[in-house]
């Protein structure tokens, strides 16, 4: 029966179709310079993103989805009446590190990621902090993402000078919440510590123990009364109703300004003027208005090892109406991290308007539901929260994580996470629930939610909730594989440059090399670069190391590849003819390939794949064609 080519299709991006990408990545050799040139960082990732798992709503207009390339992402609507945004300190003072699933228990967020950067020693974290409309730490001339009363959301650089008036005297602040200098008026509040500190070469000095009537602002002025004055002291209590103003060394010459009782006025001004609410530091800023700023922002240097280096990221972007977080793992061997060169890269694939690029390496992190994506949960100074703030429903959906359909192998055991959630998205607990399975090839355990492998071949889970059902198709899998295209199976036919009305495929007799039947290929390319996928879809262990594949050729030159993605979603590939392609007709030649030979689709990555892998397309390339027409016929497909 000759079959239509089934689908030429688009694969989406996560936030817009980018139409002129067909799911076919772009090949290189050979005349493979060119290629690579096409074969762009942001096409492939594209690519990659269009493999991602299923979005995950935590929040109304909020979801987060993991890519297959071991990064994550979350889009929230913005302004979002139905979630709040806020930043939270570890141990909820400056002076204090702890690890971001910590924070995010403390506040029942249901999405956190990690913020500023910050000193290793004290945890003092650096530039703007604000939280909840209150000046905590004072910014430097690096980025900023924030969160305003107005509800916009806003990367930029601010200025802030805090002074000091005392009748009609006024000083500057030389410092917010950071251990005092020899020379300086610092001022501290609650949230610094329990307590004023100084730096290890500075003395003891004077501190000013003032009441005040509101919180330290952004911007704006608020009012005290000194109620205490402290001489020769390395240390004061930080009142939970006011502040601190500790004065050393040439500072000193402030003193005579302040006696109890006397009433004072402190004076934030910040630039640009900007009613914010929540704020974080972090940089370099990467995209400002939609243009690449990556080192044009006169933001205080960074180390080239931040910029040009691999490592993991956190990344914090706006778009018209949204909010875009990239957690981006790193430093493994499956995973290496991106430079920022190609996180912005990525960024662009997402069509996103800002970008501000946040602490990274050892303190990314991404905590969904209180648990951290993975297991490096380091210690970190601040954090940036999103919590779900509607009412909690009745139970409406019931899913099974992860979401992809599940390969084991026999005696190989595998944990799922089965979630409930309401109407609102609120994660529920769940006390009990009934399940069944298809096929007994597998074992499930609902205490610790564990599948076994017991026997090879298909069968699926199915959990319930009341009214409600999730279901798991899982496969164990053997370390042989073999296709005899005896029957028709309903193959799936892809491509870019390609005739869809004329590729076809069918299973015929006609010049059969054994067997009853086998696979017949015919196909008319577009003028350009023409790939033509003929999918498979099967499961490759690490045991299997060769691969086995009957073709008789039709001269046309067509370049034979197979397309592998692992466990992580990078695509392989492995040339099953040389780049010079089916160059013999009107005979079968059995090829033997080593699967060795198996090499990144990019290049540059140099890893070797994660297993299992899948085999997803047998596959032709054309490069530079004019429009060619061929038939080529295939037969005993075999992996071991």
């Amino acid at each position: 029966m000759e079959k239509q080519a089934i689908s030429f299709y688009v694969r989406n991006c996560i936030l817009r179709n980018e139409s002129k990408i067909i799911y076919s990545p772009f090949e290189s050799t050979g005349e493979k310079e060119k290629m690579n040139k096409k074969l762009s960082f942001l096409i492939i990732l594209c690519i990659l993103l269009s493999t991602s798992f299923s979005q995950i709503f935590y929040a109304p207009n909020a979801y987060y989805q993991k890519s297959e390339e071991n990064f994550h992402i979350t889009v929230i609507q913005f302004p979002n009446p139905n979630i709040e945004i806020f930043t939270a300190l570890g141990q909820d003072q400056i002076l204090g590190k702890e690890k971001l699933s910590s924070i995010a228990k403390r506040y029942n967020a249901d999405l956190a990621i990690n913020a500023n950067f910050f000193s290793l020693d004290s945890g003092e974290p650096i530039g703007l902090v604000v939280s909840n409309g209150e000046l905590i730490h004072l910014p430097i001339k690096r980025g900023v993402f924030a969160i305003t009363y107005d509800g916009r959301a806003v990367i930029d650089i601010f200025e802030t000078t805090i002074k000091v008036k005392v009748n009609n005297n006024i000083f500057k602040i030389d410092n917010l919440n950071s251990p005092r200098g020899g020379n300086q008026a610092v001022l501290y509040t609650k949230k610094f510590a329990k307590q004023t500190l100084i730096q290890n070469n500075a003395f003891a000095g004077v501190n000013i123990i003032i009441e005040l009537d509101n919180i330290l602002p952004f911007h704006g002025n608020i009012k005290g009364k000194v109620v205490n004055i402290e001489y020769g002291v390395l240390s004061s209590n930080i009142p939970d109703n006011g502040c601190v103003i500790s004065l050393g060394g040439t500072a000193l010459k402030y003193l005579p300004l302040f006696e109890i009782g006397k009433d004072i006025e402190i004076i934030v001004e910040s630039k640009p003027t900007i009613p914010i609410k929540e704020a974080i530091c972090g940089g370099p800023i990467l995209i400002k208005n939609r243009e690449i700023v990556l080192g044009k922002t006169n933001e205080i240097p960074f180390d080239q090892n931040i910029i040009n280096g691999r490592h993991p990221r956190t990344i914090i972007a706006t778009k018209e109406d949204k909010i875009i977080i990239l957690f981006i793992e790193g430093r493994t061997t499956t995973s290496p991290g991106m430079t920022l060169k190609e996180a912005i890269e990525l960024l662009k694939t997402l069509d996103v308007e800002n970008a501000l690029n946040l602490d990274g390496g050892s303190s990314s992190n991404m905590v969904l539901w209180k648990e951290p994506l993975i297991n490096s949960d380091r210690e970190i100074s601040t954090a940036l929260l999103i919590k779900n703030i509607t009412e909690t429903t009745e139970p409406k959906y019931l899913f099974i994580l992860p979401d992809e359909d599940l390969y084991i192998q026999k005696d190989e055991k595998k944990k799922i996470k089965l979630i409930l959630q309401d109407s609102n998205f609120h994660k529920l607990d769940i006390s009990s629930f009934t399940w069944s399975i298809s096929n007994p090839i597998i074992d499930f355990n609902p205490q610790t939610m564990e599948i076994t492998g017991l026997d090879y071949g298909s069968s699926e889970l199915t959990i319930n909730i009341g009214n409600l059902s999730a279901k798991k198709n899982i496969t164990v899998y053997t370390n042989t594989f073999s296709e005899d295209f005896e029957l028709d199976k309903n193959w799936r036919i892809t491509g870019k440059n390609i005739d869809e009305m004329f590729t076809t495929y069918s299973i015929t007799t006609q010049n059969g090399y054994e067997g009853k039947n086998f696979l017949s290929l015919k196909y008319r390319t577009l003028p350009g670069d023409s790939f033509l996928y003929f999918e498979i879809n099967t499961v490759i262990v690490e045991k299997m190391t060769k691969l086995s594949l009957k073709v008789y050729g039709d001269g046309k030159r067509g370049w034979l590849r197979a397309l592998f993605y692992d466990s992580n979603g990078k695509p392989y590939v492995l040339d099953i003819t040389s780049f010079k392609g089916i160059d013999w007709t009107n005979e079968w030649r059995t090829i033997e390939k080593d699967l060795g030979e198996i090499k990144p689709l990019i290049s540059s990555w140099n890893l070797p794949p994660k297993y299992p892998l899948k085999l997803q397309s047998i596959y032709l390339v054309f490069l530079n064609n004019s429009g060619i027409e061929g038939n080529i016929f295939l037969d005993d497909l075999k992996i071991y």
